[in-house]
């Protein structure tokens, strides 16, 4: 769903938008779905939200725009916070 909706908008600037909401979805679903499972499963689920987050950073550098960055940031500090690790989120590099 989310990834291939993700992977057909990227070639359209016109559909920028709806592909930043299908790589946040999909990062965002990764993530719900880890907090009802344990175990390996669960950090391999935390370990591909956090994945779909810093590719979407590598394809589109300014994470579409302030709005969406302010979310996948906010995102990212969630995973990162159930991962045990500090919340940095995005980071310095994020702007």
């Amino acid at each position: 769903g989310w990834l291939k909706l993700g992977n057909i908008t990227l070639r359209s600037a016109a559909t920028r938008a709806v592909f930043h909401e299908a790589r946040y979805n999909l990062a965002r679903c990764r993530f719900e779905q880890a907090l009802g499972s344990s175990g390996d499963q669960r950090n391999n689920l935390l370990a591909r939200a956090e994945k779909d987050i810093e590719v979407t950073r590598l394809l589109t550098p300014d994470m579409g725009g302030d709005p969406w960055r302010d979310r996948y940031d906010a995102l990212l500090k969630k995973i990162q916070t159930v991962q045990g690790k500090s919340p940095v989120g995005l980071g310095a590099t994020s702007k």
